[in-house]
């Protein structure tokens, strides 16, 4: 990790610090283009024809004269002879009453009709109205844009949030930066991808957290590394204890078989049978324990393309010469319309853990009882339904069932049930990217249904 790193409270003060800088280069920049307005004329201060008025009223007393062309562009006038009488105006009406009100000392609202300055060159009166507040010197934006007073506060308004948006984004990409580590970090734990070092950041706080998941990376890797090896472990010693329980088993099974041959009452040969019978059910633990050490990554999932109609019907004839052993009565429902389907599944998984499923129902289903299996298609995703007419699983077996080596005695009561033949099955289907699930019918028995996608995607 990088010494040389800053606390979040210096980042922070610095982002307050930038913000307010960048405010106050705001208000200078709005501050010079103002004073640029004004020494270009383009804006008139508020005072300045006041100024001129007053200019002209003290010409006016040198020389007597008034000319109405030397009045500020942005003035209005009324023109009386000295009894009163209105000579020439440019104001409207109704100014012209406010004029002539304003001239015989009546008070007028300067926020309503403005100003009025009096001006009296010889024989005349000169009535002039005014505005005391800054202005355009460009008619046309007098006319649609807002006053120079209101347009100066706009700009410094979307001035402000210009400049607090920007070095929000500024600050925000800094920060995004020095939270990559972390992020980098805690995605590849989560896919349980250990080896990898761990980057740094320039943010103190960072550093200390990014310093905590190396820990856990680390205290992870050596937990997963000793839960690997003792389940390797475990599954080397099955693997071991299973090839060595198959060289005494051959024994027996081979003296079994010669003394099987010789003359033998009744009896023994029904003790000859009864033994040949349990020593084939223990050859079938040593070959399910022999498939589940192997190991069941993707290098044993092979998967090809199979006519998805042929390998029904495949599996539909093995179904039934199962099921003639007990007299059972197979159903078909079959809804799949497209003999030319295709699969990307593999085959003989497939077919075992299906035929595993079937095993199990026709164990569980009395003697001349039904069996019925169902095939559906919805989009990409087939559905398989077996449903026995057994006594259908308990509570229990509806959550262990498919848990390696459980046994439900209440609901099977074949004593050579192994508890092995749903977890394949399940395994193998979830190898897929399928489902598996058990139920129970509403009408009696147990159901297993199956969910397989056409093509497992990645």
């Amino acid at each position: 990790m990088k010494k040389s790193s800053r606390s979040l409270k210096m980042i922070f003060t610095l982002y307050f610090a930038t913000v307010s800088l960048a405010f106050i280069a705001l208000l200078c920049l709005i501050w010079l283009a103002f004073i640029l307005s004004l020494n270009t004329n383009l804006v008139i201060p508020a005072n300045q024809t006041e100024q001129k008025l007053q200019r002209l009223d003290k010409e006016i007393k040198q020389t007597g004269r008034f000319k109405a062309n030397r009045l500020p562009k942005d003035t209005t006038y009324l023109l009386l002879t000295k009894d009163g009488k209105i000579k020439e105006s440019t104001m409207t009406k109704k100014l012209q009453q406010q004029a002539l009100a304003s001239y015989s000392g009546k008070a007028v609202s300067p926020g309503d009709y403005g100003y009025f300055m009096i001006l009296k060159p010889k024989n005349e009166i000169v009535v002039v109205s005014y505005q005391l507040k800054a202005h355009y010197s460009i008619a046309w934006m007098n006319r649609y844009l807002p006053n120079v007073s209101l347009l100066f506060l706009i700009l410094t308004g979307l001035g402000t949030l210009l400049v607090f948006s920007l070095v929000t984004i500024l600050f925000a990409r800094r920060l995004q930066r020095q939270l990559s580590p972390i992020i980098a970090a805690t995605e590849k734990i989560a896919k349980q991808d250990l080896d990898f070092t761990i980057q740094s950041s320039n943010v103190k706080e960072f550093n200390q957290v990014l310093q905590s998941l190396d820990t856990m990376r680390q205290a992870l890797r050596e937990s997963l590394l000793r839960s690997w090896q003792l389940e390797q472990e475990k599954q080397d010693q099955i693997a071991a204890l299973t090839h060595d329980i198959k060289t005494p088993l051959t024994v027996i099974r081979g003296n079994t078989e010669l003394l099987n041959s010789t003359s033998l009452s009744d009896q023994q040969q029904e003790f000859i049978r009864y033994s040949l019978k349990n020593i084939e059910q223990v050859e079938t633990y040593l070959q399910q324990l022999s498939y589940l050490t192997k190991n069941r990554e993707l290098q044993d999932f092979h998967p090809e393309n199979i006519n998805l109609a042929a390998f029904l019907e495949e599996f539909s004839q093995n179904t039934q010469a199962l099921a003639e052993a007990k007299a059972i009565k197979v159903q078909f429902l079959n809804t799949l319309s497209d003999v030319q389907l295709t699969a990307f599944w593999d085959k003989e998984l497939l077919k075992r853990a299906l035929m595993n499923i079937v095993a199990n129902a026709v164990e569980h289903s009395p003697q001349g009882g039904r069996l019925q299996l169902s095939y559906g298609l919805q989009g990409e995703v087939v559905s398989i339904s077996c449903l026995d007419s057994g006594a259908g699983f308990s509570k229990e077996a509806l959550e262990k069932g498919t848990l390696q080596f459980f046994k439900d005695d209440k609901s099977r009561s074949q004593v050579n049930h192994q508890g092995l033949g749903l977890t394949i099955a399940d395994n193998i289907v979830r190898l897929h990217g399928g489902s598996l699930e058990l139920s129970n019918a509403e009408q009696g028995g147990g159901q297993v249904d199956i969910v397989l996608p056409l093509h497992k995607s990645d």
